[in-house]
């Protein structure tokens, strides 16, 4: 529903957008439009998607450019584990069907060389009774005990939070517990990440089209819990990514690395190992707006100095009320319940 939704915003986000995210739900989660908006006076949008793969930011970022949108800086995040994955999976697959064209399926199928995959989206794209039957047989299993589907609901609340906060999505306060810390020299097994190469090279087109377009594409390492961060470390992960990342610089002179994986980000703002709480939310939304009001990214573009830390955690000054799932559930109940009252 997040691919779909998304791509179904991309009209109204076209509308004089300056600032705009993609990626995953680490910055679907992370990154607030309306707190960019009342920092900067620059006017934002989220397009980051659930899942998120180098593919689908580079589709959405192409159909924005082909609407008439001219942003002036994007930021994105490309994920370890998600720049890793196989984009055509059929064993863990994506929405694909929810996003792609025609004509981006054909593309994406003869990047990764795989026409049954173009078969598989297409189907399901032609065909939403395929695509969608768990969610149908679940809503007719529910009709039978006389329940209101669940996901009918959930898909109200979640409709409801994306156009409260401009795309982006708002976690609850929810009691994290971390992960504890690694201890020792590391594990006894070299880490052997490496990108997927159709997200390597759909990150490539990424960055090329955003540079044909003169705009400074900021790429957002957001922060962690504390334990994950020293997991990812412990298991060298992090090292490797750092290395392709570094690559990944040097061939694009419009890319600049905002690095938030030791700012200091404490457990008591996440909702759980990767994503950030409300609090978390607008604290790293004020921080990224700060460094867009002082041209840092514009600056860093231009200069030798292109990988930026994330300032250090500080206490949120914003006034800007964010509307986070809970209290959008809460509204869709009280919704449900007054339209069964009229009725």
């Amino acid at each position: 529903e997040s691919w779909g939704r998304t791509a179904r915003q991309l009209k109204d986000a076209s509308r004089g957008r300056d600032v705009l995210c993609f990626g995953d739900s680490m910055v679907k989660y992370g990154m607030n439009p309306h707190v960019v908006r009342e920092r900067t006076g620059r006017p934002a949008f989220n397009l980051a998607v659930v899942g998120g793969l180098a593919p689908s930011s580079y589709f959405l970022l192409r159909r924005f450019l082909e609407a008439g949108g001219r942003p002036a800086t994007i930021l994105v995040n490309f994920n370890q584990e998600l720049l890793a994955h196989d984009p055509t999976s059929r064993a863990t697959p994506q929405p694909w069907p929810e996003l792609v064209s025609l004509r981006e399926n054909l593309e994406l199928s003869r990047s990764a060389r795989d026409p049954g995959f173009f078969a598989w989206t297409l189907v399901r794209k032609l065909l939403p009774s395929v695509n969608h039957r768990f969610e149908i047989r679940a809503a007719v299993l529910a009709g039978l005990r006389g329940e209101k589907p669940l996901t009918s609901t959930i898909a109200l609340l979640l409709h409801r939070n994306w156009n409260r906060n401009d795309g982006a999505l708002v976690n609850a306060k929810n009691p994290f517990e971390d992960f504890a810390t690694p201890t020792g020299p590391g594990p006894a097994t070299p880490s052997t990440w490496l990108p997927n190469p159709v997200n390597h090279a759909y990150s490539n087109r990424f960055l090329d089209l955003a540079e044909r377009h003169g705009i400074v594409v900021v790429w957002l390492l957001p922060p962690v819990s504390p334990g994950t961060q020293a997991t990812w470390e412990y298991m060298g992960i992090e090292a490797r990514f750092e290395t392709y990342l570094r690559d990944q610089l040097r061939g694009h002179p419009n890319l600049v690395v905002l690095d938030g994986r030791h700012s200091g980000y404490p457990a008591t703002v996440f909702h759980d190992a990767t994503h950030l709480d409300r609090d978390g939310s607008r604290a790293l939304s004020e921080a990224v707006s700060d460094l867009l009001n002082r041209g840092r990214f514009e600056r860093s573009a231009a200069g030798p100095t292109r990988w930026v830390a994330l300032p250090a955690i500080s206490p949120t000054a914003s006034g800007v009320p964010l509307e986070d799932i809970n209290q959008s559930r809460l509204a869709v109940l009280e919704m449900l319940r007054q339209s069964k009252e009229r009725r």
